[in-house]
């Protein structure tokens, strides 16, 4: 049996533009594309610019959303996280102690240093004072609940 699916040219250019986003991510860390967070808005208390960014899902139930992001050799402390005017903004340093004198490196692929990502989400979420997060297994997860008015309801037809 064929069925028909609808085309949709566009569709194809944000999954090419995610992508290019996602490359030159990798090839500048201290640009965060794909989220709202600009290089001032990302720097640390100190004013020094992020030099990497987690990575980051965002996912949407009917009652929140919950982001988890990429964090390992972490700890709980490590991570500044603050919530205004419907904005997420999360920050932080991983650091990772330099290799003992009498060992040479030849590989040094872990990322140290700070970091920053900022989201909007929509009106319909929380005041902020519900927000939880947690750190397990080297990811960070936060849960961010709906306004009960913004959460579907079924409408009967009389």
């Amino acid at each position: 049996m064929n069925s028909l699916v609808r085309f949709t040219p566009v569709s194809g250019l944000h999954t090419m533009q995610h992508e290019i986003d996602r490359l030159f991510q990798d090839f500048f860390p201290t640009r965060n594309l794909g989220n709202i967070c600009t290089d001032t808005d990302c720097c640390s208390p100190d004013g020094d610019a992020v030099n990497w960014s987690p990575r980051v899902d965002i996912a949407e139930s009917e009652q929140e959303y919950v982001l988890h992001a990429d964090a390992p050799g972490m700890t709980r402390d490590a991570f500044d996280i603050h919530w205004q005017e419907n904005v997420l903004t999360v920050r932080g340093e991983r650091e990772i102690p330099a290799p003992d004198e009498s060992e040479k490196p030849v590989r040094a692929d872990r990322v140290r240093g700070k970091f920053g990502f900022s989201y909007r989400l929509p009106k319909a979420t929380s005041d902020g004072g519900r927000i939880a997060a947690s750190y397990e297994a080297g990811v960070l997860t936060i849960r961010i609940p709906k306004e009960e008015a913004s959460r579907p309801h079924r409408i009967a037809v009389s």
